[in-house]
């Protein structure tokens, strides 16, 4: 018994009074038994003395010898709401009368006019406990609380027990309330504002299932009565607070469940929904104010219940009235918003006045931080929103004839909207006071907003945002999804100038990793941290996302040092991924993590060998765009690898190559090859697709399924599929058909067969035709392969040839040395041999710029050409010769082999020093060379 503060109560009062529970003080219970109790209770003498802090809690433990109460059995939940309990002088509780029988004689009884006899209605108790638990500090005073109200409610106390005690027959505003109490103190006790005890625990554990149980009986009666079509009597009724609580409390303990364990979250939807379909049936939307509709948003959208189109639409209805608006402050504004962005349901009227509101000085001034990142995120989401699904509109029910509804014209006028707001808000948050308190999270909901309102990257403000991410108590707290959404916001507003930031962002991305392993992010996160760092900096991007990459790939149950390392990965054929961080991984960020890989150009055989397992073990639910990706990556890495790329930014010690030859990154190619083939022969392929699955056979030099790759041209050359093309993507399709000649041959002559063209060589002219529709986009790579590949194909129309090479003088300032090789070796091949257009290239070749870049390969190959159409350049020779001298040890034969036969074809003697380094590299003979020229027909023949 708590410490005692008595108060006396005067007759005179009570006979002013009526005499119900609201006039009563306090509860006396001191070694009475309940008929005393109830009578000293209700009966209100001239004067008597109670104690205003003795807890009701104790009254299950009062002697219960003598049962001189009873109640009337079989009287439901909904007749106690509005029923009696009499009592006679003697304090003995007769009955309980339900709403119905309750004549007009009962109410005047009520009332207080019955001097004999007194009357408390049951709805006045549940008042009085619904304001005793609302003092409660601690769970176990709840406990005690509803246990004593159990006592009263329930229909047949024949053996009361503690032990036995059900809620069963409580209110539903009592349910609803305490369910909120102990919510409320559980995430206090979360955020340690309160120490958290395991008899508390134990107590929370057993009594909301008990709760929640009690509430959801009730709530299925209802249901089943609203389903059935049968009246009911109107003090039957839900109280409509009640089922508002109840779903503010739902969402509360999704919101928990899901904080604590992800995995083991018990979905308490179907019950909501159950209390959704009785609020529809109230005047819900009439009684309870603004605010607790806001709350009513806020709970559907964390409970996902978004497909209740009737009740968001009276709500939102509501709210988009003066009154109920105005009424919001601005943290509720924010919540309405950010409910409206969470259920993708947008509300065009209600979105608008809440943006209006929010741009008021007296609103926003009183919003903190997470209110204003939330308001801002939530706008962004909407116009995305809007912008995508514009045809499933919530429109106004006011609107009699939604058809007629302009809605692009609404979706314009609302960004506008939100682009006010947004720059408005961004004022607010700009603040030394906001921003010095403002986290990761909240940063990144501001970027996304700025990104969705196509925010220039030249703002102020986004740079007051990127230094305060370089700060240590900003980045401590960052978690891996909040980086990745900030990364993203930063590749889509192109902020390549933050690379400090990017830098910072990335060893905390680190750091995660290493301290908490495969748990640390999700493989989206990665995904996105990986594109993202990738598509900002192509060339050089930061190290430190992929080194974190690999620890999470290389993860097979083995410590962290030994992974990296590289020793003990083995290369086998049965390699599971159970349990690691790639069996969480899908098809697509499998392909999307490699295709990183390879943009960033980082070879690292390890990861490509266990992606390309992966990649394999998904191959049944593999799509044609994932398979084309990582084939293209796949191939993209190995063949720089192969032709040892001095581009690739891998080294043994961040990248281990592992154990292993370059034979079984082949072989490994070879069998994605074959398995993920079947996945391209589809006809739902992007131009990015094809041209990319076509490039990669092309470069791995795959004929073993030429079928597939007459498919992927076949596709490609559709009229529907090349209006959705770009240049670049045509001209690598183009380039591939004219390498993959090569097999065609060689395959024919095999199998015995007549020589034919190839199924794509028709395709291929097409191609051709659709680049010079476009000339104007060719780039000098788009045109050095097109030429080439024309030349391989054997494509002379006289039309495409000249339109290309007219094309090439055009660029030729931008072109490379290895570009002109390809440009002058294609044209020489087709027989073209304009001497302003070659001397246009030659020109820029000897350009010390170009030079500088030009391997032997490309001097000997340009050679060839000239000589192949024999054009006679002593100084272009002269300058090309020298080139493959001082790169003789990269020279091969056949190149050394090539100029020399470009110099007889064109009459100009070859150095003395080449020939002689001919003859002693490669043909072990010394000085055979003398000072006149070979005729044609000599002994070095023609490539």
């Amino acid at each position: 018994v708590k410490r005692h503060q008595k108060h006396q109560l005067y007759g005179d009062t009570m006979a002013n009074r009526s005499p119900t529970i609201k006039n009563v003080c306090g509860w006396a219970i001191r070694k009475a038994t309940f008929g005393a109790f109830v009578a000293n209770l209700l009966l209100g003498a001239e004067a008597f003395t109670v104690s205003l802090s003795t807890t009701f809690g104790a009254l299950h433990q009062v002697e219960l010898s003598s049962r001189r109460w009873r109640f009337s059995p079989g009287c439901g939940f909904g007749l106690l709401r509005d029923s009696y309990i009499t009592t006679t002088g003697s304090g003995r509780c007769e009955r309980i009368l339900s709403a119905k029988e309750g004549t007009s004689e009962n109410r005047e009884y009520v009332r207080g006019e019955r001097p004999d006899g007194r009357t408390i209605r049951l709805r006045d108790l549940e008042s009085r406990f619904l304001d005793r638990i609302k003092r409660c500090s601690a769970v176990c005073d709840i406990e005690s609380e509803l246990s004593d109200a159990a006592l009263l409610f329930n229909e047949a106390a024949s053996r009361i027990d503690e032990s036995t005690i059900k809620y069963h027959n409580l209110p539903t505003m009592l349910i609803a309330r305490a369910l909120k109490k102990i919510v409320n103190i559980s995430d206090r006790g979360r955020r340690g504002k309160i120490a958290k005890h395991d008899s508390e625990m134990h107590i929370t554990r057993k009594l909301i299932p008990e709760l929640i149980e009690a509430f959801g009986k009730q709530v299925l009666t209802e249901s089943k009565i609203v389903a059935s079509g049968r009246s009911r009597h109107p003090a039957s009724g839900f109280n409509v607070y009640a089922l508002q609580e109840i779903l503010y409390v739902f969402a509360r303990f999704q919101q928990i469940r899901k904080r604590v364990n992800p995995a083991k979250s018990g979905d308490l939807r179907p019950l909501a929904e159950k209390v959704c379909s009785v609020i529809v049936t109230t005047d819900f939307v009439r009684k309870v104010g603004p605010r607790r509709l806001v709350e009513t948003l806020w709970a559907l959208a964390v409970l996902g219940i978004n497909h209740r189109i009737d009740l968001l639409t009276a709500i939102c209805d509501r709210l988009t009235k003066a009154d109920a608006f105005g009424m919001l402050s601005g943290k509720e504004l924010a919540t309405g918003l950010w409910s409206q962005a969470v259920m993708n349901r947008p509300h065009i009227g209600m979105i608008k006045v809440f943006m209006r509101r929010l741009r008021k000085q007296r609103v926003r001034e009183d919003m903190t931080p997470r209110d204003l990142s939330r308001a801002l995120w939530a706008s962004g989401q909407c116009i995305e929103q809007l912008d995508g699904i514009a045809a499933v509109v919530t429109v106004g029910s006011d609107a009699e004839l939604p058809d007629l509804i302009d809605i692009d014209l609404q979706v314009a006028t609302l960004r506008n909207e939100a682009e006010t707001m947004c720059h408005t808000l961004t004022r607010e948050v700009v603040k030394p006071s906001n921003i010095k308190i403002m986290t990761a999270g909240q940063v990144a909901d501001i970027l996304s907003c700025c990104v969705s309102c196509e925010m220039d990257n030249s703002t102020p403000m986004l740079k007051d945002l990127s230094r305060h991410l370089q700060n240590e108590f900003v980045l401590k707290d960052a978690t891996c999804g909040d980086i990745s959404r900030i990364l993203l916001s930063f590749q889509k507003l192109y902020l390549v100038q933050e690379r400090e930031t990017i830098c910072k962002l990335g060893e905390r991305f680190l750091a995660i990793v290493n301290e908490k392993g495969t748990a640390a992010c999700s493989p989206k996160e990665l995904n996105t941290n990986l594109r993202s760092v990738v598509m900002l900096f192509p060339r050089k991007p930061q190290i430190e996302y992929f080194d974190a990459a690999a620890i999470l790939m290389l993860d097979h149950g083995m410590g962290d040092s030994s992974l990296i390392s590289g020793e003990q990965v083995s290369f086998v054929e049965d390699r599971t991924f159970e349990g690691t961080f790639l069996s969480k991984c899908n098809e697509f960020e499998v392909s999307n993590i490699i295709w990183s890989f390879a943009k960033a150009k980082i070879f690292s055989k390890n990861i490509l060998l266990v992606l390309a397992d992966r990649m394999m073990e998904l191959s049944d639910r593999c799509s044609p765009s994932s398979a084309s990706r990582v084939l293209w990556s796949y191939t993209m890495l190995v063949s720089q690898q192969e032709e040892g790329s001095k581009e690739l930014n891998g080294d043994s010690t961040t990248f281990p190559l592992g154990n292993g030859t370059v034979d079984d990154m082949r072989e490994k190619q070879f069998e994605l090859f074959r398995v993920l083939g079947g996945v391209l022969l589809s006809s739902q392929l992007t131009p990015v697709d094809a041209s990319a699955a076509m490039w990669a056979m092309a470069k791995a030099s795959y004929p073993l399924d030429m079928g597939i790759f007459d498919h992927l041209a076949e596709v490609l050359a559709c009229d529907f599929i090349l209006e959705r093309a770009m240049v670049r993507h045509i001209a690598q399709a183009l380039w591939a058909c004219g390498k993959m000649t090569v097999w065609e041959d060689p395959l024919q002559e095999k199998m015995g067969l007549v020589k034919t063209p190839p199924p794509y060589l028709d395709h291929a002219r097409k191609f051709a035709t659709f680049l010079l529709s476009l000339e104007d986009q060719l780039t000098s790579k788009d045109v050095a392969q097109s030429i080439w590949a024309l030349g391989r194909l054997g494509i002379a129309d006289r039309d495409i040839v000249r339109g290309f090479a007219v094309r090439a003088t055009i660029v030729s300032p931008a072109c490379n040395a290895r570009e002109i090789a390809n440009i002058l070796w294609g044209l020489s091949k087709l027989g073209f041999s304009d001497r302003n257009t070659i001397r246009v290239m030659t020109d820029r070749l000897t350009n010390t710029s170009a030079l500088e870049h030009c391997t032997s390969q490309d001097a000997a190959c340009v050679m060839y050409a000239l000589g192949k159409m024999k054009i006679r350049d002593p100084n272009t020779f002269t300058i090309l010769s020298t080139v493959i001298m001082e790169r003789l040890n990269d020279a091969s034969a056949r190149a050394i082999a090539n100029a020399l036969w470009a110099h007889e074809a064109v009459n100009i003697v070859p150095p003395r020093a080449m020939l002689n380094l001919w003859a002693n590299q490669y043909l072990e003979i010394v000085g055979l060379h003398q000072n006149t020229t070979a005729g044609k027909g000599s002994t070095i023949s023609q490539p």
